[in-house]
């Protein structure tokens, strides 16, 4: 598998002090068969790693289009092969970016499964938690399960989905790709047709503060809170005003949007639609979405 020569990164690193909910994890929800992704004290996801003979733990970021590993470990993982140095996007205006480093290395593998996938990206500013040494992209989650199923207790990469209670209704949303592979659904906000890139390493949803405007979103500075785009530059966070999002004819309140700078990574590749943000974890979670690889939906409660 190719990996694609830039690699997204769209986590948020830190709106205050961190609100995530993380559940106590149900082990009798989790078959032999699944792997279930790890959680930090904050709430982020991780599974273990071996890059030739160095490991450690790395995001599960479906926002990220190719695994990465930060600058700083690349002395430490032994033999690897050079392939090109392109640019990376990610937090930021549409023309910030970083210097991106491909490499193919002898053998990568995450939670004791080894990949056929061994193609990593190396560059700065990956992560600021030190207990993490890189990210695990899409092109990897895909290769290890057909699936990944999250809800407020755990996350799990499965290939099925978790049965639904009785009382609980749900709506399938088609799964659109970028030209980067990047995931996004097709919705409606404000009455337009706009695009959210599934992302599971931004800790809420998050619009593309140039957006806001043209959509027509009520947005206010949130005292005390901040992130960094891609090359480390300090940037204010905006909370949007609860607003409705519209997924297949279902009406869903979204009550927690925030707004940073997202056009580094949204303008710097194609996609059929408008897109304007990020559908992050707490949202994820809350929707209890199933995320099927191989039929290109999106599963979601459509009652809450």
């Amino acid at each position: 598998m190719m990996l694609k020569p830039k690699d997204l990164l769209l986590t948020l690193w830190s709106i205050a002090a961190s609100l995530i909910y993380v559940g106590a994890v149900n082990a009798d929800d989790v078959k032999s068969e699944d792997i279930l992704i790890n959680q930090t004290d904050t709430g982020r996801l991780w599974l273990d790693t071996s890059i030739n003979d160095f490991s450690g733990k790395m995001l599960v970021d479906t926002g990220s289009s190719g695994s990465v590993l930060d600058q700083k470990y690349l002395p430490r993982i032994g033999k690897y092969k050079a392939l090109s140095i392109d640019k990376g996007w990610g937090i930021g205006d549409q023309s910030t970016h970083i210097d991106n480093l491909s490499i193919e290395v002898s053998s990568f593998s995450v939670a004791g499964e080894s990949l056929n996938n061994r193609f990593i990206s190396v560059h700065r500013n990956v992560l600021p938690a030190d207990e993490l040494i890189g990210i695990i992209g899409i092109d990897t989650i895909k290769e290890l399960r057909a699936g990944m199923q999250f809800s407020p207790d755990n996350i799990v990469l499965s290939d099925r989905r978790k049965a639904q209670s009785s009382n609980s209704q749900n709506t399938a949303i088609d799964v659109n790709s970028s030209s980067l592979g990047m995931m996004y659904l097709e919705v409606t906000m404000q009455g337009k047709k706009v695009g959210l890139i599934i992302d599971s390493g931004a800790d809420y949803s998050i619009i593309n503060s140039e957006a806001l405007d043209n959509l027509k979103l009520e947005s206010s500075v949130l005292p005390g809170a901040y992130t960094s785009d891609i090359n480390g530059k300090k940037l204010s966070v905006r909370r949007v005003k609860p607003t409705n999002i519209e997924m297949n004819g279902t009406t869903i309140r979204f009550e927690k949007l925030f707004a940073v700078p997202l056009s580094s990574a949204i303008k710097n590749q194609s996609f059929s639609t408008e897109v304007i943000g990020v559908i992050g974890l707490f949202d994820l979670k809350r929707l209890e979405a199933y995320l099927d690889f191989n039929n290109h939906k999106l599963h979601v409660r459509s009652t809450l």
